[in-house]
């Protein structure tokens, strides 16, 4: 005779094993989710991220573009009151070079050191004045 079959584990139980399952499935719908919820920040991030390059963008080309309205104009013979130099690279400005003369300030520059410094502010490198998006361009004849 067979000897007779011993009682089933507890730890194997029918039960147990089915809550077993309903953890990892548990575990794998957290998982899931915890996924789903970080392509979601990426994709946001994303969204963001090339809003502000496309704005950033926007702003050079009206910074580039502002720079071009500026007025061109010759400096001041010596003695005049604006004889003085560049204030960007500190060289004088001479009768023979092209400057651009700031709208409201009426301060003057080398057209080179102030379209870089435009392309970085919208200020004027000596008194801070804000440089206005649509400035007015006044002519002015020098005797």
């Amino acid at each position: 005779m067979l000897p007779p079959l011993a009682s089933p584990s507890p730890f194997l139980s029918p039960s147990s094993v089915s809550s077993n399952d309903e953890v990892y499935k548990y575990m794998a719908l957290s998982f899931l989710y915890l996924c789903c919820f970080i392509l979601l920040c990426l994709i946001i991030n994303t969204i963001f991220s090339l809003h502000r390059m496309e704005l950033r963008m926007l702003n050079q080309r009206r910074r580039r573009r502002h720079r071009s309205d500026l007025p061109l104009r010759m400096p001041v013979r010596e003695g005049g009151d604006y004889s003085s130099g560049c204030a960007i690279c500190l060289e004088v400005l001479r009768e023979d070079e092209d400057c651009r003369v700031l709208p409201g300030c009426n301060h003057r520059f080398h057209t080179s050191c102030i379209d870089i410094w435009l392309s970085i502010s919208n200020t004027c490198p000596v008194c801070r004045l804000q440089i206005p998006p649509q400035p007015q361009i006044h002519i002015i004849f020098l005797t």
